[in-house]
């Protein structure tokens, strides 16, 4: 099974600079967990999740560099 390690995530840092991989593997994991969902491809089901993200930053004009947790968002560190 291929896992979404950090040799895998240096490799798409690049790939999706606008994002802290890091999180998404959490809220995909978090995501698959609560729906219950398999994938056959897990890495290019989580690069469709990544994309999806982007394409969310996109429609709301956010792309949050310097916020590196999720409670910095709530800290004054926008």
């Amino acid at each position: 099974q291929e896992k979404l390690d950090t040799s895998y995530l240096d490799s798409i840092r690049g790939v999706f600079p606008t994002l802290i991989l890091e999180t998404e593997v959490e809220k995909f994991k978090d995501w698959k967990l609560a729906k219950g969902v398999r994938h056959k491809n897990v890495r290019a089901a989580f690069r469709n999740w990544l994309r999806k993200s982007v394409e969310i930053q996109a429609s709301v004009g956010t792309v949050v560099n310097n916020v590196q947790k999720y409670e910095d968002m709530f800290n004054g560190k926008e």
